[in-house]
């Protein structure tokens, strides 16, 4: 590996015994060091970019971390407020934009519910908790929202065990 900046770019040379060869299109391209930003207490899941504010947001166990690449700090979290019909403690999971940047959905797969919020003013917030059918219950996974607001989603399906009375 030949020796180079960040910001530069070096050819890539193959020698072997019978000769050598210069690629003339792909070049190695050096970047910057790694940056670390340490977090205390978080536990990162899914992230995502939001190219019309440039911030980063990361969902946590129950808030919505944020971070400025520009500013090289993270800023104040967005807390998630736990549904009213909860299924269990909170695990916020993954995280969508809308293609506008107007919407940010989240799925919490500890408290089975789906939140949506406006990253430029997250106050109010949407929360749809899911609730399970039959024996199933919906877990939400991946997710996706349009301009709009509609919310795509994906689930685990699990089956809950019910205990009945004198068995």
């Amino acid at each position: 590996m030949p020796a180079g900046v960040a910001g530069t770019s070096s050819p890539i040379v193959v020698t072997s015994l019978s000769g050598s060869s210069t690629g003339q299109s792909p070049v190695i391209r050096y970047l910057p060091a790694i940056q670390r930003f340490a977090t205390t207490g978080s536990q990162l899941i899914d992230g995502v970019y939001d190219k019309r504010r440039d911030l980063y947001y990361f969902s946590d166990t129950n808030q919505i971390r944020v971070f400025s690449k520009t500013q090289g700090q993270w800023l104040n979290s967005i807390p998630i407020p736990v549904p009213a019909r909860k299924a269990g403690a909170q695990r916020l999971f993954s995280l969508a934009l809308s293609p506008d940047g107007s919407k940010l959905a989240i799925t919490d797969a500890g408290a089975l519910a789906i939140y949506i919020l406006d990253p430029g003013s997250p106050s109010p917030i949407a929360i749809y908790p899911l609730v399970p059918q039959f024996d199933l219950t919906y877990t939400p996974g991946g997710v996706a929202v349009t301009n709009a607001g509609v919310v795509y989603f994906m689930t685990a399906d699990t089956f809950v065990t019910m205990a009945k009375q004198g068995m």
